[in-house]
């Protein structure tokens, strides 16, 4: 009947662990007394997230119960396992979701201009150090992502385009 969300960061951007996880956005003053609260997340890896939000939630709201649910543990790297999950994975692999694939190609493309450190880039140069750095694999499955992806840049102010003699290019601007 209530749903209430919780923005635990552990992964500031793709493929970039922070060294504690925190809580951006909590609960408030949430009265959860008498209710039995589930806490779920997409997956676990080391668990930090999922007993942090876990955690805040029996602090600040008071709740009945409170039990935790993941759709994928990586049993060999949680510290903490949710009482229920759905897929067991054997081996740490970094999932894509369609709800993270547009915010971790943004990640990826900003940490390749920034690591390359290049003024002016054509698109031609964009699409091949993408696919030098990430594997041409990705970029198939997920050009769509990359094509909005760099959208969304270049609208943030992230990236600026310019005109390189007839060429279309882009320059990283933060």
């Amino acid at each position: 009947q209530d749903l209430l969300s919780v923005q635990v960061v552990h992964w500031p951007a793709a493929a970039q662990v922070a060294e504690k996880a925190y809580i951006k956005y909590g609960l408030g003053q949430a009265d959860l007394r008498d209710k039995d609260v589930l806490v779920m997340d997409d997956i676990v890896d080391t668990g930090d997230s999922v007993a942090l939000a876990k955690e805040s939630v029996e602090k600040c709201c008071r709740p009945r119960t409170v039990k935790t649910a993941a759709l994928q543990v990586i049993i060999t790297t949680a510290k903490f396992v949710p009482d229920f999950y759905a897929v067991e994975v054997k081996e740490w692999y970094w999932y894509q979701y369609p709800w993270t694939a547009l915010e971790d190609m943004e990640s990826f493309l900003l940490r390749m201009f920034r690591e390359e450190k290049r003024q002016l880039w054509s698109m031609d140069d964009v699409v091949a150090k993408f696919a030098e750095y990430y594997g041409e694999e990705l970029l198939e499955r997920r050009f769509m992502y990359f094509r909005l992806a760099i959208e969304r840049l270049k609208g943030s102010g992230a990236l600026r385009q310019r005109d390189c003699g007839g060429v279309q290019c882009v320059q990283l601007s933060i």
